[in-house]
């Protein structure tokens, strides 16, 4: 440590050197601030407590598959119904 004392010169040098480099380390570092992102699949579950499978598929995955097939760009629609639940699984 004495020697950053004897040569102060020789220490605001490095210092100096040092910030450069963080400096041109930070501007030439790739970074996304916002990443391209894929989602292939999108699930829709709904839940509605106690009701039989049959009512759930015509009142509730039926009009949602209805929907979703009109959405541009789905290739593929797979629905469960089960006791008081409906999932549909779309495709992109």
């Amino acid at each position: 440590m004495k020697i950053f004392v004897e040569r102060p010169i020789a220490t605001a040098m490095f210092f100096v050197a040092v910030f450069f480099l963080g400096i041109y380390s930070f501007l030439n570092i790739p970074f996304e601030l916002a990443p391209k992102e894929e989602y292939p699949q999108l699930t829709i579950d709904t839940i509605w407590s106690d009701v039989p499978p049959e009512i759930i598929q015509t009142q509730v995955t039926s009009p949602l598959e209805e929907v979703a097939s009109m959405i541009k760009g789905v290739t593929k629609i797979n629905s469960t119904s089960r006791i008081g639940r409906s999932r549909i699984t779309l495709e992109v």
